[in-house]
């Protein structure tokens, strides 16, 4: 009798730690499909309605960010511009190390902001996030598939079999 609902290598998905395994990927894809949507949403404002405006850089900083692949560091320009409603604001943004390198305080940077958000704004310095959806969208999806799948299975398989039904 080969029936895979009896196979011992199965049934080892459904014990252990393997359902904590299971649990991650699927709320790992899960975070990260919202994290796209919100990722999308934010990008497509910018598109759609920021406005460019040249504002003044008022400080720069930078702080590390440590990981498990290594250390990162960010380069971040703070700004103050004004709205066209002449109101001030101020932001601050993540750059590339030359831009962060190239301006100095008092400098102008471009930047975009959102009209009915002026306190939402950006250094205009990047291209378009846009690339990075796709590749975030297909890691939770996979994920999402992959850890449902096999927690499916896992609990299908985890179930005594009727002996009346072999």
């Amino acid at each position: 009798m080969n029936n895979a609902r009896s196979s011992p290598r199965w049934k080892r998905l459904a014990q252990g730690d393997t359902p904590l395994i299971l649990l991650f990927l699927v709320v790992s894809g899960t975070s990260t499909l919202a994290y796209c949507a919100f990722f999308f949403g934010h990008e497509r404002a910018y598109e759609a309605s920021g406005v460019a405006q040249s504002a003044e850089v008022i400080g720069k900083s930078t702080w590390v960010e440590r990981g498990r692949a290594g250390t990162r560091t960010h380069y971040v320009l703070r700004y103050r511009f004004q709205d066209a409603a002449k109101d001030p604001h101020e932001g601050s943004g993540d750059v590339h190390r030359d831009d962060w390198d190239r301006f100095r305080e008092g400098d102008r940077l471009p930047i975009l902001y959102l009209p009915d958000r002026p306190d939402l704004s950006r250094p205009a310095l990047l291209p378009p996030r846009r690339y990075r959806l796709p590749l975030f969208a297909l890691i939770g999806l996979g994920s999402l598939l992959l850890g449902g799948a096999l927690a499916f299975a896992a609990h299908r398989w985890s179930r005594p079999v009727d002996p009346s039904r072999s």
